[in-house]
């Protein structure tokens, strides 16, 4: 460095800019690096979103699907289905179709009597102009109320189903168990642990207001009426609703069974040792 004094001055001040140059380099790239950074995040977060949007509509799929299976069953079950490659052989002349042709030719002859009378009304006028005009005027008023009724019905229905919904929803999330109803007064829980975890209870009406819920299946052919005897099932039934008489308590007891062998329960260190698994007698 020169001892010059009035050389300090200039050689200070090209070191600052120097400085300077160089700060500035370090914050143009620092921030280039930072709106790389955002955009990659935003582009993961948009990728993070839309499967989670694929994964929402793939739940909703499967329950449609698990619901479609759980209805084919009963109807395998209860002999209303016939495979294509069977057929089911009738006499020709049987009571069912007897009485069905019967109906067909008592239907063909009202309606052959309607057109005739409609025929004679129409070319010789023998109803007054001004009632068939108010029989039209009462016909109109009553399909638009028909309509109007329909209407409410609909609305009803989509009001009922969504309230539905949100009941099966708040039970999964409350109890663990996805419910799926049928017409005949069943209903199937599968335990959102264990899809082969599946239980189906048959109401029953004992009399008076009050019905009650009967366990009939357990597992996956729970709809034949089968009671699956395999591990931590038979003890459960055995001492829970064959001893106790509680449902409750047996379907608790199994939705923890059923979360120790998932991978979260293993992971998380709730799986009994052998030492535990024994039950109160």
């Amino acid at each position: 460095m020169p001892h010059d004094p009035e050389a300090r001055p200039a050689v200070a001040r090209d070191e600052l800019q120097k400085l300077t140059e160089a700060v500035r380099e370090a914050v143009g790239r620092l921030e280039s690096a930072v709106r790389e950074e955002k955009a990659a995040r935003e582009e993961v977060q948009a990728e993070l979103d839309a499967a989670h949007a694929a994964l929402e509509k793939a739940e909703g799929v499967k329950e449609g699907l698990e619901q479609r299976l759980f209805e084919l069953g009963e109807r395998i079950g209860s002999g209303a289905h016939v495979p294509p490659k069977e057929r089911v052989l009738q006499m020709a002349s049987n009571p069912v179709s007897d009485h069905f042709a019967v109906r067909a030719e008592q239907l063909d002859a009202l309606r052959a009597e309607r057109d005739a009378l409609l025929t004679k009304q129409k070319g010789e006028g023998w109803v007054p102009a001004e009632s068939w005009a108010a029989v039209q005027r009462e016909k109109e008023a009553l399909l638009e109320e028909a309509r109007q009724r329909e209407k409410r019905m609909l609305r009803l229905k989509q009001v009922f189903a969504a309230k539905a919904t949100e009941f099966r929803e708040a039970v999964t999330s409350i109890l663990g168990y996805k419910l799926n109803f049928s017409g005949n007064g069943r209903v199937r829980l599968t335990s959102v642990y264990d899809a082969g975890t599946a239980l189906v209870f048959q109401s029953s009406d004992e009399g008076g207001d009050v019905g009650s819920m009967r366990l009939i299946g357990v597992g996956e052919r729970a709809e034949q009426g089968e009671l699956a005897e395999g591990e931590g099932v038979a003890g459960a039934l055995q001492f829970w609703v064959r001893q106790r008489g509680s449902i409750p308590c047996f379907l608790s007891q199994l939705t923890i069974e059923c979360f120790e062998k998932t991978t979260m329960g293993r992971s998380a260190g709730y799986a009994l040792g052998d030492g535990d698994e024994g039950q109160e007698e």
